[in-house]
């Protein structure tokens, strides 16, 4: 979401997931005034841009598998990116298992796959502030859905 132009974002205004979106500007802009310098610094990095480092934040978030798929103890949330892996779309009802062993990874399916169907994977149980603020898209019917109530006092 946060590399959404503003004319997109704009129509999220008075939706719990606008505000998500302002707090998470909020935060990477905080990180680029800490770092941004720094990497400037570095030959390799000296052409980096603020955009450069949204788009590179946003397809890594997206994308990631958690470490421990690789047998890795992961004591964060940090994660690893497979090549190919992201290929696959996200469904509430796909029956993918995920497996690692040795650092090789695995998907293998629980339910039969017909020759030209579809193989999803399953990004968890997730509800939709969280897949249109993590992977830009939404499910109709998504039984996953979780509703915020603010309450007054």
């Amino acid at each position: 979401v946060s590399t959404w132009p503003p004319k997109h974002t704009q129509l999220l205004a008075g939706t719990s997931l606008h505000t998500t979106l302002q707090a998470e500007i909020l935060f990477f802009q905080s990180l680029l005034k800490t770092y941004l310098p720094t990497l400037k610094s570095h030959p390799l990095f000296s052409s980096l841009t603020p955009s450069n480092l949204l788009w590179s934040k946003s397809m890594y978030t997206s994308r990631r598998y958690p470490l421990t798929l690789l047998s890795f103890p992961s004591p964060t949330s940090e994660g690893c990116l497979i090549p190919c892996a992201d290929l696959f779309n996200h469904s509430n009802r796909s029956k993918i298992i995920w497996g690692g062993e040795n650092g090789m990874v695995q998907f293998k399916s629980g339910e039969k796959i017909i020759k030209g169907q579809e193989v999803f994977n399953y990004y968890g149980g997730k509800g939709n502030e969280k897949l249109m603020s993590v992977y830009g898209f939404y499910l109709e019917d998504n039984f996953n859905e979780v509703y915020y109530l603010g309450l007054a006092g």
